[in-house]
């Protein structure tokens, strides 16, 4: 499905360009997500701030764009930030009207958005990412599994 999200004119404008890049850097951070969101949930629930970041999350992933993320879970924050029925709008939808309780629909706030503020949910988020890096940076430049304390031996000779 093709979307009515605007489209970048980053050749006529690096400032914007680089701006755009470095706020969708901070959202890969569990710290400046729960910063976000502890401070600015209403303006985070607001139709225009939800169009851009939907404009971040359709722009960034295409492939001229995508090679300049160096932190690819941000894509996945934004993802959950984004309330679906923006989606539905940008998409030539009229989006969804009332909420799940049947009252009009005011904010665009996700559980994600609000889940963020609580900082247990913060630090839980912050400790399974640092766990993917480690896991990452050993298996990939250490020394495979055993770096990490794990006995990935696949032999059944009894000595572990």
């Amino acid at each position: 499905a093709s979307s009515n999200a605007p489209k970048p004119s980053y050749k006529h404008s690096t400032d914007t360009f680089v701006a755009d890049l470095e706020f969708l850097h901070a959202l890969s951070s569990p710290a400046y997500l729960h910063h976000l969101c502890s401070t600015m949930l209403k303006e985070l629930g607001s139709r225009q701030f939800q169009l851009y970041l939907l404009y971040l999350y359709e722009t960034f992933r295409r492939p001229e764009y995508a090679r300049f993320v160096k932190f690819p879970v941000a894509f996945e924050h934004c993802r959950m930030l984004i309330h679906p029925s923006i989606q539905d709008v940008a998409n030539g939808g009229t989006g969804k009207e009332v909420g799940d309780d049947g009252r009009p629909l005011t904010d665009y706030i996700t559980p994600f958005a609000r889940g963020m503020t609580d900082v247990g949910f913060r630090d839980t988020l912050h400790q399974e990412q640092f766990n993917t890096w480690r896991w990452r940076q050993v298996l990939v430049y250490g020394k495979g599994a055993k770096g990490l304390g794990v006995d990935d031996d696949d032999d059944d000779d009894g000595d572990d």
